[in-house]
Formats: structure tokens, C-alpha cells, sequence
């Protein structure tokens, strides 16, 4: 449901067991790593690709000059915990 809140896809898919899985973004860009490390981010719901297991997927309520006037939305998805996360930077640098 919090992905949902976020405008993120309700549904998840989870992968498991030996192989190799491709992921992409829905416009040109780099996909970026981080590993949390027990740390935590804040990301635009849309910039979320996929994440281990042992990270945690939360909603933040931002405020109107961070989200909402920033072009970014007033929920944004928060990412803790240890392990990597995969995210979906728009654009090429």
C-alpha cells in the first residue's frame, strides 16, 4: 500500500534463486547502485527500481517547498536499512 500512496505500482514482483535479471527505467537515463549500509534516502517515487530484501520501502510527507514546488510531489518514497537499492537517474552526464 505505501508504494501505492506514492503513485508507484501496487504491485511487486519478487526474484529469487540462481540468475540474472535486467532492469530499466521508464525514460534514457543511468541506473545507479547505493548501498544503504544502514542508512537512509529519500527518492521521487518514479526514480525507485528495485531493492534487496533487507532494505525498507517507506512513505515520507514532504514539505510544499521541498515536493510539491520542486516538481517532485508532496509524498516522496524513503529508503532504509542495509543493503543496495537501484535507482533510475533521467538523463546522461
Amino acid at each position: 500500500m505505501r508504494r501505492a500512496i506514492t503513485g508507484a505500482s501496487f504491485f511487486v514482483l519478487e526474484l529469487e534463486g540462481p540468475g540474472a535479471v535486467d532492469i530499466a527505467g521508464f525514460a534514457p537515463g543511468k541506473i545507479v547502485e547505493i548501498n544503504l549500509n544502514g542508512n537512509g534516502i529519500m527518492v521521487e517515487h518514479r526514480a525507485f527500481l528495485a531493492m534487496e530484501p533487507t532494505v525498507n520501502y517507506d512513505v515520507k510527507l514532504v514539505g510544499l517547498g521541498f515536493g510539491w514546488l520542486g516538481g517532485e510531489g508532496l509524498l516522496m518514497a524513503r529508503l532504509h536499512g542495509y543493503g543496495r537499492v537501484f535507482l533510475h537517474a533521467i538523463g546522461d552526464a
